[in-house]
């Protein structure tokens, strides 16, 4: 990802742009994320044992991170294609790549559970490097709409400027031309 154009587009930023990007976030984990938090709570109301590892064995998280990728990955896309790109063409390759190990751990996970006579899954193993995907997952996507929201109100920002600036411009050419008719 392009460090320096990230940097310049947080300074550039508004409260606007953050507020839109943590509500963004806020809907994408509560409800992406409601078959893990929905469980660990009805769990826990019924008096039953919570192991964070029964969250993530079968490949769940992995299945997360892609789709949380996916998505970014079509605005990644779409910006790299128009324009130069603040986060960087490097950050599609990040996202595919991504998207492409949570493929894999996450049908190694579903065939090692279909399967569990055959070769045995390193549990412990599966669990820390799918929570660290979908963490990385987290940041690639909240990244991506931080860039999308403050593009969307920068734009927003200077049509209205530009609406207002036309505004003016027919105010005052009405002010000159029509005080003499009346």
């Amino acid at each position: 990802m392009r460090t320096v154009g990230l940097i310049a587009a947080v300074k550039q930023s508004s409260w606007e742009d953050w507020k839109e990007t943590l509500y963004w976030l806020g809907f994408n984990v509560l409800g992406g994320l409601l078959p893990t938090w929905g469980s660990a709570l009805l769990l826990r109301l019924r008096g039953q044992q919570l192991v964070y590892s029964d969250f993530a064995k079968h490949g769940e998280f992995a299945l997360y991170s892609a789709a949380f990728l996916a998505p970014a990955l079509l605005v990644i896309f779409r910006y790299v294609k128009r324009s130069r790109y603040v986060l960087g063409a490097g950050s599609g390759l990040m996202a595919v790549s991504g998207l492409l190990v949570s493929a894999l751990v996450y049908a190694t996970a579903a065939s090692a559970s279909a399967n569990p006579t055959d070769h045995a899954i390193d549990v412990g193993y599966l669990v820390a490097f799918s929570t660290g995907l979908l963490v990385f997952s987290l940041i690639v996507a909240l990244l991506v709409a931080f860039v999308e929201n403050q593009a969307t109100n920068l734009n927003l920002q200077q049509v209205e400027s530009r609406q207002q600036e036309e505004l003016r411009t027919k105010f005052e050419r009405k002010l000159e031309g029509g005080d003499g008719g009346n």
